[in-house]
């Protein structure tokens, strides 16, 4: 069985594109510290609008734990300005 692809996003919420990643490159912790510092919130804001535990942040942004695929995407539709579907904006 083939991996899928990893995909991503850029543009904005009304224009968004999608792109496709090769495997060896997931997110890093790098980037995502970047972008919860370019949303100018903090560790827990940023844990909660993305739907996971502080401490799994904590782990995400100092490089314990990989990134997964779903939290990359989580990160591009909030970094777009995108709701969750059949959520409310934020």
């Amino acid at each position: 069985m083939s991996k899928l692809p990893k995909i991503g996003f850029r543009g904005t919420a009304a224009n968004p594109t999608i792109f496709i990643y090769p495997e060896d490159r997931p997110m890093t912790n790098d980037q995502f510290r970047a972008l919860r510092e370019s949303l100018e919130m903090n560790r827990a804001e940023f844990a909660a609008a993305i739907g996971i535990a502080p401490n799994t942040e904590t782990a995400y942004e100092t490089g314990r734990s990989r990134i997964p695929l779903y939290i990359g995407l989580a990160c591009a539709a909030l970094k777009a300005g995108l709701a969750p579907i059949g959520g409310k904006d934020r």
